[in-house]
């Protein structure tokens, strides 16, 4: 069963705490936590719901999710490298660059679109968190050769 079956009684109290969170009254909210608690697979639903803050249908197909992942994770990943099959030297990484930056402001506008906020300050917002990781991993693949020699 999981979690709700190795200390129910903690599973509950939580899950009364959360719905009161969401305004509900003590009483409201152990009388609905009573309710699902004897549905052993709505209960388990409501926790992973509640708690973590995901949908336990969308989690019910890997090999769906595995593809999604795939499908979308190959393209991006060109984006960088495809510079390098028709050009050398500097030119080469300075369209990867480029390229890259652009995808990600790109695919943080898309993300904006997708949670309705600002697509703009979405976009801004992954090309920082991008750049910042890029620039960590130049710095650290610079300085880790010369740490071992």
């Amino acid at each position: 069963m999981g979690i709700a079956a190795e200390n129910p009684a903690e599973e509950l109290a939580e899950l009364i705490v959360l719905f009161q969170r969401e305004g509900k009254s003590y009483e409201e909210a152990r009388h609905l936590a009573d309710e699902i608690a004897e549905d052993k697979d709505l209960w388990l639903r409501t926790l992973v719901e509640k708690e973590l803050g995901i949908s336990y249908d969308a989690t019910t197909s890997p090999w769906r999710d595995a593809l999604a992942m795939a499908a979308s994770f190959i393209p991006a990943a060109m984006v960088p490298i495809i510079p390098h099959m028709f050009l050398d030297g500097k030119l080469a990484i300075s369209i990867s660059v480029g390229a890259s930056l652009v995808a990600l402001f790109v695919l943080g506008v898309g993300k904006g679109r997708l949670v309705q906020k600002s697509p703009i300050l979405q976009g801004l917002e992954i090309l920082a968190i991008g750049a910042v990781s890029a620039g960590i991993g130049f710095a650290l693949g610079e300085a880790i050769p010369r740490l071992v020699t």
